[in-house]
């Protein structure tokens, strides 16, 4: 036992200088400049989350606690991380209920939730009056079987408005600052904040999401009176009868006019709206929706967004009567949309006339991506390559079908601005069919002013293959040599082509030597 005592102490006589030793190597970095210099140099370390490719990525616990790390290294860094309220201004915050506990009627806040509550507090006061991007999500808790009786359901409801109902309460009297504001929770919840968006003039970004319905246990009616209050910008799973939601999502969106980004994920079953005209929202720029229900084109046929620029649609099987929604509502908004990305299941080879009749009418597009395709893109890229050179030729027009009658409507062209084109398809079979002798035409002439700028493309898949890297050398053998030649000197000239993988001018060459060969 002695002997472990005077380990231990030796051991802690070697500990004790090591933190004087460290901080030698980072405080000095501190003391030569003043401390906004290192505030400035400390904002720029941190991660900015909700920069437009990282929105669906996953978030780690590393990112989200940064300023407590910088705090963490030393005291002097400890000062000037708390003395930065801009590195405080990005708040994630994870509450659920506890699992397997009962509240009874009157119950304080859980004593788990409280500690939460109060460092949600000191962190947001330590964001000073910076505007606040908030990433809130609240759990309802899980049980493995329905609660039976209306005394049951009641008491859920109660145990969320006294656990969530604090958090709530702070949120909102924080809502002059919110700037980016993405909450996830049941319906009750996304309904106490909607008192606040009126004053909310900072808001950029809006992101709600319902988790009522994800689980069996929680599609209990505990929140369905049909309140006029009621809205969802994002919902879980569509229950019916329920067309208040539509008209709430129309009302939030007027009540938030600085937002610029909406995202909608499935709405309530609900019939079409009936509105004297439609509902413009100036400062709208990114809207996505995801909707197999097809609900969100009424929602699209109630609303005008004139500074929409990117259109995210990922829905059910589409019919000539949707695309003729989509088009009015591009040309109602009168936007000039440059990214669009359309995911529709069951899209085959019969609907290839509505998938061009759709983008004949969206000239201003540069960045196009089309997924789960059911039908290989041959069509659609030779008509690319006939209307690579941009003029008004008869041949490029000739091709154009749109209507139910399948007459042939002149265009002047055909993706005129188009920059980057991405395909993939939901059968594997279609993979194989590369149209290599269409690719090099896709990209027009290399050299000249009149071409369409497209800079890359990519034809993916969507499944996981265990080589992709070789998918497209399976049928090297069946490529003309002048084909391959001219794609080298696309890959030359900097352009993409992706099938999936970049293709590059050595494997090409290495095709080119095979049939050399032969």
């Amino acid at each position: 036992m002695q002997q472990m005592l005077e380990f231990l102490k030796a051991s802690l006589r070697e500990f004790l200088p090591m933190p004087k030793q460290i901080n030698a190597y980072h405080d000095p970095f501190t003391h030569k400049f003043p401390p906004e210099i290192s505030s400035m140099i400390f904002k720029h370390t941190m991660p900015d989350l909700w920069e437009t490719q990282q929105r669906d990525q996953w978030v780690s616990s590393s990112q989200r606690s940064a300023p407590l790390t910088l705090s963490a290294v030393s005291q002097r860094w400890r000062t000037i991380s708390q003395g930065t309220p801009k590195l405080w201004t990005d708040v994630h915050l994870n509450i659920s209920l506890l699992y397997k506990i009962h509240y009874s009627s009157g119950s304080p806040i859980s004593e788990h939730n409280q500690v939460k509550l109060e460092i949600f507090r000191q962190w947001l006061s330590r964001a000073g009056i910076h505007p606040l991007s908030l990433h809130i999500t609240m759990l309802p808790k899980y049980t493995e079987k329905l609660n039976a009786g209306g005394f049951a359901r009641q008491i859920r409801r109660e145990e969320i408005d006294r656990e969530f109902g604090p958090f709530i309460e702070v949120i909102n009297s924080h809502a002059h600052r919110w700037q980016n504001l993405s909450v996830r929770s049941v319906d009750a919840v996304l309904l106490s904040l909607g008192r606040s968006y009126e004053d909310a003039p900072r808001l950029r970004t809006l992101m709600l999401s319902s988790l009522d319905g994800r689980q069996g246990s929680d599609t209990e009616e505990y929140v369905a009176d049909d309140s006029a209050d009621r809205f969802s910008l994002t919902t879980g799973t569509p229950r019916p009868s329920k067309n208040i939601r539509m008209r709430a999502c129309i009302k939030t969106l007027s009540f938030a006019p600085q937002v610029v980004e909406c995202r909608i994920n499935h709405f309530f079953c609900s019939p079409r709206l009936i509105t004297p005209e439609p509902i413009a929202h100036l400062s709208l720029k990114h809207l996505y929706v995801h909707d197999s229900a097809l609900q969100g084109l009424n929602f699209m046929d109630e609303i005008t967004l004139p500074a929409l620029t990117h259109l995210s649609l990922r829905l059910g099987p589409l019919q000539l009567s949707d695309c003729h929604v989509l088009v009015d509502f591009v040309k109602r908004s009168s936007c000039i949309l440059t990214n669009f990305e359309l995911s529709s299941y069951g899209f085959g080879k019969e609907h290839m006339d509505l998938l061009i009749y759709l983008l004949c009418c969206l000239p201003s597009i540069e960045y196009l991506v089309l997924r789960r395709m059911d039908f290989h893109p041959e069509d659609l890229l030779r008509l690319l390559a006939i209307t690579a050179v941009i003029v008004n030729s008869d041949t490029a027009s000739s091709d154009m079908v749109s209507d139910n009658d399948n007459e042939k409507e002149e265009r002047p062209s055909f993706l005129p601005k188009l920059q980057h084109f991405s395909y993939s398809l939901s059968i594997a079979q279609l993979q194989k069919e590369t149209p290599w002798h269409l690719l090099p035409n896709v990209f027009g002439p290399l050299s000249g002013n009149n071409r369409r700028p497209l800079k890359s493309l990519k034809v993916d898949n969507e499944w996981r293959l265990d080589d992709d890297a070789q998918i497209f050398l399976e049928n090297a053998e069946e490529i003309d040599e002048d084909v391959v030649r001219r794609l080298i000197d696309v890959v030359d000239a900097g352009f993409s082509l992706q099938l999936p993988v970049e293709m590059r001018k050595e494997d090409l060459m290495s095709i080119l030597g095979r049939l050399d060969i032969q």
